[in-house]
């Protein structure tokens, strides 16, 4: 059984405070893109799992999401046999775009159907909010037919759905560095006397809010906001200037996606985003430019 395992870009990211267990309280708006990895999950007679990934380099044990999604589901549902899972990674690996998180969702869905398991949408988000904050966006975001769009609370496991983005074109430029999300949340944490000045700007979700629900894609992409951006920014100023030569190309908006490093812009002609993707990859020297997509159907809440 083969899941399309979709990235998710943030078109909106607020950090509420630090909790008692370590994490963040967030609030997000999340919307995957049609750029997506190819999961296939296959029952075995052989107990274990195997799993292979065109990428060498990632784990093939519990440490990929993925694994670690089958031998949850393997266990904890007394499952016989095994399964073999094959990873045909696209979307960009460590990029704040949820690959390992969305993988890890497709395994979930798959072992599903493939033992009849008959569990919720709800119950497979639960089982995913145990390994990973995007996990349960994710499983709603694989299982639908098309993107979806919804407010992400807590550390991601409370979502509510909301009016769809309206279609547009995405451009996604990540940087060859990499940035460890430990790390960007702890910048994050110790420049709290900086946030509190008026430069650090918060989104404004009531009106995010209003732009979706009237299809009005300029005003949401002028009003996209990630307040970890600024824990990156003088060490990675990468991230500026890709975000700058983006809106330069005619970008309607760019934004830094979840901990980064990974930047999106929004487009409303694929033809400009082409041609954007081509100007980045010269410029910035970059191989992982991509152009993808939001495609949703209008007000699907």
């Amino acid at each position: 059984m083969i899941v399309h395992a979709k990235a998710k870009v943030n078109l909106a990211l607020d950090v509420l405070g630090k909790r008692a267990d370590g994490y963040h309280e967030l609030k997000m708006i999340m919307q995957t893109v049609l750029l997506n990895d190819n999961v296939c999950v296959e029952k075995t007679t052989r107990a274990g799992i195997e799993c292979s990934c065109n990428l060498p380099f990632l784990p093939k044990d519990t440490r990929n999401l993925a694994v670690l999604a089958a031998r949850r589901m393997l266990d904890d549902f007394m499952l016989p046999g095994g399964v073999k899972i094959d990873i045909h990674k696209r979307i960009p690996v460590s990029a704040g775009l949820a690959g390992g998180s969305s993988d890890c969702a497709a395994v979930l869905l798959a072992m599903n159907k493939l033992y009849g398991l008959g569990l919720s949408l709800e119950a497979l988000m639960s089982i995913g909010a145990s390994m990973g904050a995007d996990v349960p966006f994710c499983v709603v975001g694989n299982a639908a037919q098309r993107g979806v769009t919804y407010l992400a609370q807590g550390v991601g496991e409370r979502l509510t759905q909301l009016h769809s983005c309206p279609c547009c074109a995405i451009v996604i430029a990540k940087p060859a560095f990499p940035l460890s999300t430990a790390d960007v949340f702890a910048a994050f944490d110790n420049n709290a006397v900086t946030q509190r000045n008026a430069e650090i700007q918060r989104p404004e979700f009531g009106i995010l809010y209003s732009a979706l629900k009237a299809g009005d894609l300029s005003t949401l992409a002028k009003n996209m906001i990630n307040v970890l951006e600024y824990a990156n920014l003088k060490k990675y100023p990468q991230i500026y200037e890709l975000k700058q030569f983006m809106m330069k190309l005619g970008a309607a908006g760019a934004l830094m996606s979840g901990s980064g490093p990974s930047v999106f812009a929004v487009f409303t002609e694929k033809n400009m985003a082409l041609a954007a993707s081509q100007a980045i990859k010269q410029q910035f020297k970059l191989r992982e430019v991509f152009v993808t997509g939001i495609d949703i159907t209008r007000n699907s809440k």
